[in-house]
């Protein structure tokens, strides 16, 4: 819910505009919605945070007694133009991204004036509205009128422009190019460049006739792009200063306080990582063979199996560990490796904590690992995350059932590291594991034979 004086002083002047400009915003974010999609999400963004942060700096742009001269239509007017000045920042096609960014604000007039009945706006209105909008993007603002009368009321479509104009520029702080989606996008170094001075930037705001900007600088190339923004703000305010020095209180001036770190140290450093292509490589480079999940199934049903012993044991229980590797074949070809065991089993959590948090195992668990060195003098020998990701070096998917005692059996499905695990209860009530590694056609060939006597080999059970 965006609060705004605007809107407040339209619900006192025209109740009837306000609720007609609330369908027409709820029609502008349908088509925001849609603003990021393409290439063109290298720009900082044009969407819905925008808008709603261009109305939020009329706030403080506009002084009390400014919002009093505004009569209703130019109200309604000003905040229609808000909702769909970047509106044509959508390419209609893959490679028009850059014609976009460039006639975007005639295009806007465009859309308006042939989309004005499904908008809800008369013939008038979008005229007017279209007119704000190419204002905002020209360096002349006497290339748009300068009074027009819509129903009883005189609109002045060069004084919105002006307001739209430095309302969009001064959308500068970190929150227009936030980092969690800086280091999503990981950008080309002329975006990043943009992206950057966002960050840089604390905020803007008004104090008396001067625009206030403040920016934490990292660098050269940082105080670089931040100067360069207030050059830019400068420009724009040089175009609009004429109608902000007679009809609207006066700004004069752009004053930068920028704080440069004393060594560039002071920064906070991450590591960035490429997840899937991290794993290509444990995936790859870690097992030689594309055969070796035949043993790392094993050890993993070993380990389950020993674990569930030692608990048995403590409890005087009768247990006899089972371990069944099974081929199936098409013909003479193996086309799919199960291997069922009734070791310990796993929950929901270990689930998360094992086999979806890769690098983790059993064995991390400091109970299961005390147990088992108490009870055994031994270590577990596999390390599952590990371990269940040498599947995909020969299949697409992995179906995993599992139940833990106590807990309600879980059933999954793996066909990607970068996939959405969605689990299910499991029809396995039986205590235990059972893994179905289904191999890709046309992919390695498996020779059981070969295979199985040559990983038992090298399983390690001391």
């Amino acid at each position: 819910m965006i609060i705004s004086k605007l809107r407040e002083r339209l619900q006192e002047l025209s109740p009837s505009l306000h609720t007609r400009l609330e369908v027409i915003h709820g029609k502008a974010k349908q088509l925001l919605e849609y603003s990021q999609g393409g290439a063109h999400i290298t720009y900082t963004p044009h969407g819905l945070s925008h808008i709603s942060a261009v109305e939020s700096n009329y706030n403080w742009l506009l002084a009390d007694s400014d919002l009093r001269e505004f009569n209703a239509s130019e109200i309604f007017c000003l905040l229609c133009a808000t909702f769909f000045h970047d509106s044509m920042m959508i390419p209609t096609a893959p490679g028009r991204e850059q014609a976009a960014r460039q006639s975007h604000a005639e295009s806007a007039r465009a859309f308006l004036m042939k989309n004005k009945d499904l908008i809800g706006l008369s013939l008038h209105e979008a005229d007017v509205i279209g007119d704000v909008i190419r204002g905002h993007g020209l360096s002349d603002l006497s290339q748009v009128p300068n009074q027009v009368v819509i129903g009883n009321e005189i609109l002045d479509p060069r004084k919105l422009s002006a307001v739209l104009s430095l309302g969009d520029i001064t959308h500068a702080d970190s929150g227009r190019a936030p980092e969690i989606v800086f280091q999503h996008l990981e950008l080309d170094q002329d975006s990043s460049r943009h992206w950057r001075r966002h960050l840089q930037i604390s905020g803007v705001t008004r104090k008396g006739d001067s625009l206030l900007m403040s920016a934490l600088i990292f660098s050269d190339d940082g105080e670089s792009a931040v100067t360069e923004y207030q050059k830019a703000i400068e420009h724009e305010l040089d175009t609009v200063r004429p109608y902000f020095d007679t009809v609207l209180q006066p700004l004069r001036r752009v004053e930068l306080s920028a704080k440069r770190l004393e060594s560039p140290l002071e920064q906070t450093l991450r590591f960035q990582t490429n997840t899937p292509g991290i794993l290509k490589v444990l995936i790859e480079g870690v097992y030689d063979r594309e055969d070796v999940f035949v043993r790392e199934l094993v050890q993993n049903s070993l380990d389950a199996c020993l674990v569930r012993s030692l608990k048995m044991h403590r409890r005087a229980m009768e247990y006899h560990p089972r371990i069944l590797l099974t081929f199936f074949r098409e013909g003479k070809v193996v086309r799919a490796v199960r291997i069922d065991d009734n070791g310990v089993g796993m929950d929901l959590s270990d689930v998360q904590d094992t086999v979806l948090w890769i690098g983790s195992s059993i064995a991390d668990n400091a109970d299961v690992a005390e147990l088992v060195q108490q009870a055994a003098g031994k270590n577990l020998i596999a390390t599952f995350g590990i371990g269940l990701l040498s599947c995909f070096k020969a299949s697409g998917r992995i179906t995993v059932r599992t139940a833990k005692e106590g807990s309600i059996p879980v059933g999954f499905e793996l066909t990607s590291v970068s996939d959405a695990v969605r689990p299910e209860k499991s029809n396995d009530a039986g205590i235990g594991s059972t893994i179905i590694v289904e191999l890709q056609q046309g992919g390695i060939e498996i020779n059981p034979k070969v295979s199985v006597p040559h990983h038992f080999k090298l399983i390690k059970t001391g």
